[in-house]
């Protein structure tokens, strides 16, 4: 009986098929492990930074090491024992199988399209993670990457898509919408959807973001008009800009919108606290202090409109003040040898969150003060190359 033999094909080698094997084995292997932590940083990593972004990359690079692997694996199970160096144009007697051509051209061309689709999954934005979290339980604050999106027990931190140039988040007051200002495209406003969606540019140039008032029918806008001071500027057809008295900055409406507390220069120069009327009425000030820093800033109405907290540096650093709208009532809330900045009320006036950093912006946080309590809890870092500051709380919006 004579053994026939097909001319299509020559097989590989037994020894080099069962390497072959082995090696596709430990490719797959170590694309499911690298890719699980890919995976897993993607989910739960949250962190922004140079250096963050260096080691994502760095997994990425060795996690496409697989796909590579396994491909030499393929090519060791389909090939001859003296592989052809041009397979494809072999003729007659001991060509490369049909088979073996198309994996020799379909394999890299699918392993091309796999590592982009798996690095475009990696670098897109991620899916809005706050769909079932209720208003007035984020705190939306500016990092090295953008304006991010935390709860404010903590957990996961979300960059908005779109914001990457972008800081001062400040909601609207049904806490559905924030605005910020892009400093890299001439201090444009915008404001946003929560999940980054629907982006509108806003009546204002200046290089801090308007504020919305209570009934959202206006914006105090800082650093227009003829004195670079306070505008109140209706939104929709009709009415005219308002321009404060004072030169200011950072304006807060008052809950019931009868008052708006800024920042303004007093004696010497000194960063001090106001309070007017929208109509530019009732100018008062409220901080007297003197002190060798740059004085008091950042006001934050209470939800119930009888406290104001502030930045100051009245005592050499920056800490979280109180002070009632009459000007009575000073009192610190924070005492550490660290900086605490920007703080924002809770819906129910019961927490505060502020921005603490150490000298040199080594370490910056994003904390959270219980007041009955005394305990502070962190929702948010960053190192050295990164930043987190200016955290605003959400509003809870009409019940």
């Amino acid at each position: 009986m004579i053994e026939t033999r097909s001319v299509g094909s020559v097989r590989a080698p037994r020894l080099r098929r069962f390497a072959g094997f082995v090696v596709i084995a430990v490719g797959s292997l170590w694309t499911l492990v690298m890719g699980s932590i890919l995976w897993v940083m993607w989910e739960l990593g949250g962190a922004t930074g140079v250096g963050y972004l260096l080691l994502d990359m760095t997994i990425f690079g060795l996690t496409a090491l697989g796909p590579a692997v396994v491909a030499l694996g393929i090519w060791l199970v389909n090939s001859a024992s003296r592989p052809p160096a041009l397979p494809a144009l072999q003729r007659g007697p001991g060509r490369v199988s049909r088979r073996s051509r198309t994996i020799y051209v379909f394999v890299p061309l699918a392993l091309t399209i796999g590592a982009a689709f798996l690095l475009g999954v990696i670098l897109r934005h991620d899916p809005y993670p706050f769909a079932d979290v209720p208003k007035g339980d984020l705190i939306a604050y500016s990092g090295t990457g953008g304006v991010r999106l935390v709860r404010a027990d903590g957990g996961r931190s979300w960059t908005v898509p779109g914001t990457e140039d972008m800081s001062g988040p400040e909601w609207t007051p049904d806490g559905e919408r924030f605005a910020a200002v892009d400093f890299w495209n001439c201090c444009k406003a915008y404001s946003f959807a929560r999940d980054g969606s629907d982006r509108t540019r806003l009546p204002a140039n200046t290089d801090t973001t308007p504020v919305w008032s209570p009934d959202g029918r206006r914006l105090a806008v800082a650093g227009e008009g003829a004195t670079g001071g306070i505008v109140v500027r209706p939104l929709g057809n009709g009415g005219s800009d308002t321009v404060l008295p004072r030169s200011g900055n950072e304006p807060a409406w008052s809950p019931d919108g009868k008052l708006i507390a800024f920042q303004g220069r007093g004696t010497g120069d000194l960063l001090q606290i106001y309070v007017v009327r929208p109509d530019g009425s009732g100018l008062r000030q409220l901080t007297k202090r003197t002190s060798p820093g740059d004085g008091a800033s950042e006001a934050a109405w209470a939800p119930d409109g009888r406290r104001i907290a502030f930045t100051a540096d009245f005592d050499g650093n920056n800490e979280i003040w109180v002070v009632r709208p009459d000007g009575s009532g000073l009192r610190k809330l924070t005492r550490t040898p660290a900086d605490e900045m920007h703080p924002s009320w809770s819906p129910e006036g019961r927490r505060v969150a502020f921005a603490r950093s150490t000298e040199g912006l080594e370490r910056t946080a994003i904390v959270v003060l219980d007041l009955a309590t005394g305990r502070e809890t962190e929702i948010a870092s960053a190192g050295d190359l990164d930043i987190v500051f200016e955290p605003v709380w959400q509003p809870a919006g009409a019940a």
